[in-house]
């Protein structure tokens, strides 16, 4: 099998937190027939939205750099809560619960509050952003569910590049 191509799919965060704070805002959908709304930063949010954004987006990076595990940013839109969730915390929290059972794996969650009608994600990894390379960082819900385990895969990949030895190639794991 043939190793993941990381450059396509992953950026820095600091690209990230660039692309979520100052060029475009995704208004992000539950249902996976709704596409992304990308409307220009300037006419979504309000100064404290950005403010909530930078600050949700560097504790996500911080704490998967710091933890070697995922750091979930969710933006909080207009469907939180609602009938599964009485807030932003207890989902944020479900999806912490889902990495842990089903894949071993440590996450923590940062809420950025927005006026969208619709909820999405974030996944932070290392100094990395899921899905940055192809416009695919700001997930739906359902998008964000269904990408956990790719999220895995890519951290166990991270960690593995991370405890590589400096002075050897490292290996092909064809």
């Amino acid at each position: 099998m043939a190793p993941p191509k990381i450059a396509k799919d992953w950026t820095s965060a600091g690209m990230g937190i660039l692309v979520a704070a100052g060029l475009t805002f995704a208004s992000v959908a539950n249902d996976a027939d709704k596409a992304f709304a990308g409307e220009p930063l300037q006419k979504t949010a309000t100064s404290t939205e950005i403010t909530k954004l930078i600050e949700a987006t560097r504790s996500a990076n911080k704490y998967a750099v710091s933890h070697y595990g995922v750091g979930i940013v969710i933006h909080v839109g207009q469907d939180i809560p609602n009938r599964h969730f009485k807030s932003a915390d207890e989902f944020g929290q479900a999806v912490v619960n889902l990495f842990k059972e089903r894949y071993g794996v440590d996450a923590q969650y940062f809420l950025s509050p927005n006026d969208t009608k619709y909820s999405g994600m974030t996944y932070h990894i290392g100094h990395l952003i899921h899905g940055a390379g192809n416009g695919t960082e700001v997930k739906s819900v359902k998008q964000g569910l269904k990408a956990m385990g790719d999220v895995v895969q890519q951290l166990k990949i991270v960690k593995e590049l991370a405890q590589a030895p400096l002075d050897k190639p490292i290996p092909d794991p064809g």
